[in-house]
């Protein structure tokens, strides 16, 4: 068993009661950070509709009360962080974007000189 966040991390959730939850291994990492409702109700490897749970109404709802006994509401990244702290959080995923395409750059060059580029990997994906 882990915890699990109701509301991900990434999606302005805290590691507070109200929105913990545990959770077996395989639905945690199923689940990534998709919404917990969304979750539940698709059809991802392990979710509870794709392993024939029949009362994922009755979990959703069973959750929601449990965030609403602790009072627990989301808030997004930007009512966590200061105004200077924002503004270093987009310089940070101003430069990650920028390492991202340098990264993608290289691989196309690399690519391309060792005859792998576009054209030849599409042809050699026919050819099987």
């Amino acid at each position: 068993m882990r915890w699990d966040h109701v509301i991900p991390v990434n999606r302005g959730g805290e590691t507070v009661l109200g929105n913990m939850v545990p959770a077996c291994a395989r639905c945690d990492d199923s689940r990534r950070d998709l919404p917990f409702e969304e979750w539940m109700d698709s059809g991802a490897r392990h979710s509870p509709r794709s392993r024939g749970v029949p009362d994922i109404a009755v979990r959703k709802e069973r959750i929601r009360r449990y965030m609403e006994h602790f009072g627990y509401t989301s808030r997004s990244l930007q009512d966590h962080l200061t105004p200077d702290e924002l503004g270093r959080l987009e310089a940070i995923r101003s430069r990650t974007k920028s390492l991202r395409e340098d990264i993608e750059s290289l691989i196309r060059d690399y690519q391309v000189r060792i005859g792998m580029g576009r054209k030849s990997v599409q042809s050699r994906k026919k050819s099987r």
